[in-house]
């Protein structure tokens, strides 16, 4: 074994350590994952809090039972909407990277287990476009599916980081967008604002899911 696969093999035992550790801290401390508990316990400063924010979308990528939702209402109840959905979609771009980067650590053979847990995904991978901005981006519209299992994937494989990041966040942008206008009206859930954006992110999911069952359909007449 050279140097090279000597410290590949120490990063990997060492990344699965800090996930077992964290993993183990989040279940003893799963009181505290609540949109008000993280928003209550955010530094006071807006430039430190937004750090810190972006810091737990990191974070959550390494633990896949962090909510996703919970961090994009935390954004929302903290910051005006503009930078709130400036600090989301930012979160989300680094939580997609540091997925892709823990893909490429953990390798293919690993991530095609965590795959195979997933029917849904594991289907879509065996139907996978060679267009590599297509595909993420169609995978992230599909929220029924693991964000961290996807960005996984992706780097296992070693897709081209560019097309696959910007395909993410095309993918993601319309939930994100709705989320943060959803947050920012959460104090008035009658309001025409609130309303609108819940009904969007419904329709966006049934729209995903008819999206998801006809390209299987389709690729499987192939």
């Amino acid at each position: 074994m050279n140097r090279k696969e000597q410290i590949i093999k120490y990063a990997k035992i060492l990344s699965a350590v800090i996930w077992i550790v964290l993993f183990l801290l989040l279940i003893g401390n799963r009181n505290y994952m609540s949109a008000s508990a993280i928003a209550e316990y955010s530094p006071k400063n807006q430039l430190l809090s937004a750090f810190a924010m972006l810091m737990l979308y990191a974070f959550k990528t390494v633990s896949i039972i962090f909510p996703y939702k919970v961090l994009q209402i935390t954004v929302g109840m903290q910051f005006s909407i503009i930078p709130a959905f400036f600090i989301n979609l930012a979160g989300s771009a680094i939580s997609f990277a540091v997925g892709y980067i823990m893909g490429r650590f953990y390798g293919t053979e690993a991530v095609k287990k965590i795959v195979r847990k997933n029917n849904k995904l594991s289907l879509l991978i065996e139907h996978q476009s060679k267009n590599i901005i297509f595909f993420s981006f169609f995978l992230r519209t599909l929220l029924f599916l693991p964000l961290e299992a996807v960005s996984m994937y992706f780097g296992a494989v070693k897709a081209n980081f560019k097309e696959y990041l910007l395909g993410s966040i095309l993918g993601m942008l319309p939930n994100i967008v709705i989320s943060t206008i959803m947050c920012d009206n959460l104090s008035k859930p009658t309001s025409p604002a609130f309303l609108v954006s819940v009904v969007l992110f419904v329709l966006i999911s049934i729209i995903a899911i008819i999206w998801y069952a006809k390209y299987i359909k389709k690729d499987d007449k192939h």
